[in-house]
C-alpha cells in the first residue's frame, strides 16, 4: 500500500519541471494593461445593457475597481511617482479578482487578461527594485485554477525565495481538490509536513475522504498520524475516522480497521449499523482475529440487532485462524445455546484447517476432553471432524468418529450418516455403504437428497449399475426431484455401456424441465478430446517429452503447486 514516505516532494517535483519561471509574455508597460482592460470593460458594460427576453433592460453593472487602479497607476508613472508595495499588491488582488471571476477564454499558450495585468505589475515592481513578498506570489496562484500550466514555475519561485506560508500551501492544495487530484493534493501535503507545517482543518478533512474514495484507507491512516504529530494541529474529526473505518473495511485492511474502530467505536464516538459491522467480521475472520470479531459482536448488540447464524460464524473462522480450534469448538457450542441451530456452513472453517490426520486426531481428542469434564459435544462439530476425514480421502478415520458417537455423549443426526455415506461413494465403498445406509433407517432418518445422490453415484462406480435406476425410482417416490447432475451421469454411463435407456433418461429430463440432451452426441465429443489428449501426448513422446497425464501424475490429478506467498497474510494454523 502506498505511504507518505513514498510519495516525491513537491519542491523537488516543481524544479523537475523544465519552464522557465513566468513564462508568459511580458507586458511593456502597466499603460497597455490599462487600455486592454478598459476594452474588456466596455465590452461588459454593453453586455450588461443588452436587452433580455421580453424586451426588458438588465441592470447596470458598475465597473470593477481594476479600471481605476489601472488609470492611477498610469496617472502616478506619467508623473513619474513610484506606486508602494502595498499599491502593487491591491492591483494585482483586484486583477485576480477579475481573472478567476471572468475564468479564461485564451486560446492554448495565451494567458488571460487579468493574469497579464497581474504579472505586469509585478515584473513592474521588480524593475522598480519594489518588493512584495509573499501577498503577490499567493494572488498569483489563484490563476493556477484557470490556467494549470504556470503552477510549475511558481512553485519555483517559491522555492527560489523561500518564502512559502500555510496560506500559500492550503491554496495549492484547495485548487488540487477541485478536480480530485489526489497526486498532486498529497504531495502538496507531503511538502507541508516535512516543513512542520499543518493543513487547514477543511483540506484535511477532503483529503481524507479523497483517499478512502480511491481506496487508499492505509495512505488516510498514515496522514492522520503524520498531521497529529505537528504542534497545535487539532484533532482529525471523528467524520474522517468514520470514512477511514469504513474504506479500511471495504479492503481488508486489519491495522487500519483496527485503528479506526478504537478511535471511534470503541470511544461511542459513532455506532456503526450492520453492514459494517459485517465488514469489520470479514476483516476479523480473515486475518484471524477473535478479538475483534467479539468487539464486533459486541456493537451489533449495542444496535439491537439479534445474532445469527452469519454473523458468529466469522468469530469460529477467527479464532480457527488463530490457531485456536478448541475456542472455536467452544463458540459453536454457545450458538446452539443462544437458539441457534449450527449448520454445516458454520462449522466450515473449523472443516478447513482440519487438513492432516495428525490435525483431525488432535481436534477428536478435544472432543473426548470436553466430554470428560462434563461440556457437551455440539453434534454440528461431531460432523466436521467426519466431513474433515472424508475431505482427507479417510474412510477408515470418518467411519471410526462415527462410531465414537457414543462416548462422545452425541446423537448423530441425518447430516451425520450422510457424510459418511459420501466418503464411501468418493473411495467405491459399497458394502459400507449399504451398511451406513440400514443404521440411518434403524435410527429414524429418512433418506434425504444427499443420501440419494451417494447411492446412485456409488452404483454408477460398479459394473452392474442397476441399483442406480433403483435409487433414482425410489427418489422420485419419495417426492425428491434429483438432479440435472444425476441424470446426467446415469444418461452417460448408459451411452458408455451401449444401454439403449440414456434416450429414456434424456426423455425424462427434458420431460421436467431440464432441457433435451443427447449423451450419444456429448459422449461422441468427450471420446474425441480423449483421443485428441493421447495424439498430443504421442507427439510429446516423440519429441523426447513426457505426457501430459505424467505430467499430471499417473492418477491423473493434477500436482499441488505451492501456495502463493502473501505479504503479511497469516496462515490457516492447526488445532492447538
Amino acid at each position: 500500500m502506498s505511504s507518505l514516505a513514498s510519495l516525491p516532494r513537491l519542491g523537488r517535483l516543481a524544479r523537475a519541471v523544465p519552464i522557465a519561471p513566468f513564462a508568459a509574455p511580458r507586458l511593456r508597460s502597466l499603460s497597455t494593461a490599462v487600455e486592454g482592460q478598459r476594452r474588456g470593460g466596455n465590452r461588459d458594460r454593453q453586455n450588461s445593457q443588452q436587452p433580455r427576453a421580453g424586451g426588458s433592460r438588465g441592470p447596470f453593472v458598475p465597473p470593477n475597481n481594476l479600471a481605476k487602479l489601472l488609470n492611477t497607476f498610469a496617472t502616478l508613472k506619467a508623473e513619474g511617482r513610484k506606486p508602494t508595495a502595498a499599491a502593487y499588491n491591491t492591483l494585482i488582488k483586484e486583477a485576480a479578482n477579475y481573472g478567476t471571476r471572468r475564468g479564461s477564454n485564451a486560446k492554448p499558450g495565451e494567458f488571460s487578461l487579468g493574469f497579464e495585468i497581474a504579472l505586469g505589475a509585478m515584473r513592474d515592481a521588480e524593475a522598480g527594485g519594489i518588493e512584495l513578498g509573499t501577498e503577490a506570489l499567493n494572488e498569483l496562484l489563484r490563476f493556477s485554477i484557470v490556467h494549470p500550466n504556470i503552477l510549475p514555475s511558481l512553485l519555483l519561485e517559491f522555492a527560489k525565495r523561500q518564502i512559502s506560508t500555510v496560506e500559500t500551501y492550503d491554496t495549492l492544495a484547495a485548487h488540487a481538490l477541485l478536480p480530485g487530484r489526489v497526486e498532486e493534493l498529497m504531495m502538496i501535503i507531503v511538502e507541508m509536513l516535512e516543513q512542520n507545517m499543518a493543513p487547514s482543518k477543511n483540506i484535511v478533512r477532503h483529503a481524507i475522504r479523497l483517499l478512502c474514495e480511491w481506496g487508499q484507507s492505509r495512505l488516510a491512516l498514515d496522514l492522520v498520524h503524520r498531521i497529529q504529530e505537528v504542534p497545535g494541529q487539532p484533532q482529525v474529526t471523528s467524520e474522517s475516522w468514520v470514512q477511514i473505518l469504513m474504506a479500511a473495511a471495504d479492503q481488508q485492511d486489519l491495522p487500519t480497521v483496527e485503528a479506526a474502530w478504537e478511535r471511534v467505536v470503541n470511544v461511542k464516538a459513532y455506532t456503526p449499523d450492520e453492514g459494517l459491522i459485517l465488514s469489520v467480521l470479514a476483516v476479523a475472520a480473515r486475518w484471524g482475529k477473535p478479538t475483534l470479531a467479539t468487539r464486533a459482536l459486541a456493537a451489533l448488540s449495542d444496535i439491537g440487532v439479534t445474532k445469527k447464524e452469519h454473523h458468529l460464524t466469522p468469530l469460529i473462522e477467527a479464532f480457527c485462524r488463530d490457531g485456536r480450534v478448541p475456542d472455536a469448538i467452544e463458540a459453536v457450542g454457545l450458538i446452539r445455546e443462544s437458539g441457534i441451530t449450527p449448520s454445516l456452513m458454520t462449522v466450515r472453517p473449523i472443516v478447513d484447517v482440519l487438513r492432516s490426520a495428525e490435525v483431525i486426531d488432535q481436534a477428536f481428542y478435544c472432543l473426548e476432553d470436553r466430554a470428560k469434564d462434563g461440556k457437551g459435544v455440539d453434534v454440528s462439530v461431531f460432523n466436521a471432524l467426519i466431513q474433515a476425514s472424508a475431505k482427507a480421502g479417510d474412510l477408515q478415520r470418518a467411519r471410526a468418529t462415527q462410531l465414537a458417537a457414543p462416548e462422545l455423549g452425541v446423537t448423530p443426526d441425518a447430516e451425520t450418516f450422510n457424510l459418511v455415506l459420501a466418503a464411501c461413494a468418493t473411495t467405491r465403498h459399497k458394502d459400507l455403504a449399504q451398511t451406513i445406509l440400514g443404521e440411518m433407517e434403524n435410527a429414524g432418518f429418512a433418506p434425504t437428497t444427499s443420501t440419494y445422490e451417494s447411492m446412485i453415484r456409488l452404483a454408477l462406480c460398479q459394473p452392474e449399475y442397476e441399483d442406480a435406476f433403483y435409487y433414482l425410482e425410489k427418489m422420485k417416490a419419495d417426492g425428491i426431484k434429483p438432479a440435472r447432475s444425476i441424470y446426467k451421469q446415469i444418461g452417460m454411463k448408459c451411452v458408455a455401456h451401449d444401454d439403449k435407456r440414456h434416450t429414456l433418461v434424456a426423455d425424462e429430463m427434458e420431460s421436467i424441465g431440464y432441457g433435451k440432451v443427447d449423451f450419444a452426441a456429448e459422449m461422441e465429443t468427450k471420446r474425441s478430446r480423449q483421443a485428441q489428449g493421447r495424439a498430443r501426448d504421442g507427439h510429446r513422446g516423440e519429441r523426447g517429452e513426457r505426457p501430459a497425464r505424467q505430467r499430471r501424475g499417473e492418477d491423473g490429478e493434477q500436482r499441488q503447486r505451492p501456495p502463493r506467498a502473501r505479504e503479511s497474510e497469516p496462515q490457516p494454523a492447526s488445532a492447538a
